[in-house]
């Protein structure tokens, strides 16, 4: 599979946030990652039960904004990698990731099973350590202010 975006900066990325923004053009600049395209905001999980007297456009949206949404999926030929990116990542970014994966299994039968990348600005306590416990490659990055 290929993603929907080149492996580059663009103008802007669905999904990632101002903060998130400065960590993942740092990544893209400075880390050879080898992915030769990305896919943003990708929706998995089942979203919220929807009421029946919803109108369709009401219930597309409230379906949309309810899923789990990963912010990266980077692609180095058909296999996926699920990239978390996030400031000064924590446990929850380790349960993110890892429930990701799952729930991306899930939508994406087919595909193979993704890698986990967590990419970060700032390295807490304990955080390698469970990463490398549980397979998820660790990337700290030193963002310029």
């Amino acid at each position: 599979m290929v993603g929907k975006y080149p492996a580059d900066k663009l103008r802007m990325y669905p999904h990632l946030m101002v903060g998130d923004i400065v960590i993942w053009e740092q990544y893209l600049g400075t880390v050879d990652h080898g992915f030769g395209s990305f896919d943003y905001d990708v929706h998995v999980g089942e979203g919220i039960v929807l009421m029946e007297e919803w109108e369709p456009e009401i219930k597309a949206m409230a379906l949309a904004l309810s899923e789990k949404r990963i912010d990266v999926v980077g692609w180095v030929d058909d296999v996926p990698t699920i990239i978390e990116v996030k400031p000064s990542a924590s446990l929850s970014a380790i349960g993110q990731v890892l429930c990701y994966r799952e729930l991306y299994s899930t939508r994406f039968p087919g595909v193979i099973r993704p890698l986990l990348v967590i990419v970060t600005d700032f390295e807490l306590p304990d955080i390698r350590k469970l990463c490398k416990t549980f397979g998820i490659s660790f990337v700290v990055l030193v963002v310029a202010a």
